[in-house]
């Protein structure tokens, strides 16, 4: 078995994603999210003026962020479960 990193841990807050539910941030990468450079990417739109041809078409690149990080996470937890485990040093 492996022993779990703290960015891998699921404690900390959870944050309710449109597209994968809940998403745990553990307390180092809440602390990254809380700074006021991470929080701009609120008012930076991801897809651009595609909102004028598709009002509903809202994402920003903090949502994009956070719904990258899962996906890294999901992937990497994976690959450390795998059979036979990798070594990932």
């Amino acid at each position: 078995m492996f022993t779990m990193h703290p960015l891998l841990e699921d404690d900390g807050k959870a944050i309710r994603d449109p597209v994968w539910g809940y998403i745990h941030l553990p307390d180092p990468l809440l602390a990254l999210v809380d700074t006021g450079d991470f929080q701009r990417l609120r008012d930076i739109s991801q897809l651009g003026f595609v909102h004028l041809v598709y009002p509903g078409a809202r994402h920003s690149r903090f949502e994009h962020s956070l719904g990258v990080y899962h996906l890294a996470k999901q992937f990497l937890l994976r690959l450390l479960k795998s059979d036979p485990p990798l070594q990932l040093e």
